[in-house]
């Protein structure tokens, strides 16, 4: 009858999700960032394993319903890269933007020596670019600061500018000229994680910035 069709049609509309959003440890990362690009949704992150050592590179996930993910390719396999390479490390919480009509991955990680295997005492932010969300991603700089940083984000302004944040010990912000890469301003700490006023539990750090524009007001 009419009432059970409208019972039907509400929950074909109810959305569901999972939390971690795979259950399949085949594909499991952590730090997931998930763009849109035409009627398709596509997932990166730290792929495991995340602590005992450098990770396989940058894992491309695509769904259609956000619901059911399944792997598209590595757009960084580290695998195919020199012994030598300077982000060969652990590849930790990248993150894939559309600014200025183009992909940006910001990828954090460091060089693997015998000394430092994990790649942390190099470990940085490198900055990627691709006409397609698939790849194939071109470095265009890094790293690009001179310190500890992880974790960086992108941020286009109303007025065009374009803003790096990321965190390591704090919260870190400065314009970025993304076409080649270089900080505009000075890296300038907007956050300490011993900030007064802060909860007990951000004594432990502060990490992953990402910050939005809604009606002229900035949420980080």
């Amino acid at each position: 009858n009419k009432n059970d069709s409208k019972i039907k049609n509400n929950i074909q509309n109810i959305f569901c999700y999972t939390n971690p959003i795979t259950l399949d440890t085949s594909l499991s990362m952590r730090d997931y960032c998930i763009i849109k690009v035409g009627n398709k949704w596509y997932c990166t992150g730290t792929s495991h394993p995340v602590w005992i050592g450098p990770n396989p590179g940058v894992r491309l996930l695509v769904s259609d319903d956000l619901l059911n993910w399944k792997h598209h390719s590595w757009i960084i396999d580290a695998s195919k890269l020199p012994p030598d390479c300077p982000y060969k490390g652990r590849f930790w919480a990248p993150e894939i933007l559309f600014i200025k009509n183009k992909f940006w991955l910001t990828v954090n990680s460091g060089m693997i020596t015998n000394e430092d295997p994990k790649g942390m005492k190099t470990h940085n932010i490198w900055l990627f670019v691709s006409d397609s969300i698939t790849g194939p991603y071109k470095l265009v700089n890094g790293p690009l600061t001179k310190q500890y940083n992880n974790d960086a984000t992108l941020f286009e302004d109303s007025d065009g500018r374009t803003y790096l944040y990321c965190s390591g010990n704090g919260l870190f912000q400065a314009e970025i000229d993304l076409e080649n890469g270089k900080l505009i301003t000075p890296l300038q700490k907007i956050l300490d994680k011993r900030s007064p006023g802060n909860p007990d539990w951000v004594i432990g750090g502060i990490e992953a910035p990402f910050v939005v524009k809604r009606d002229s007001v900035y949420f980080m």
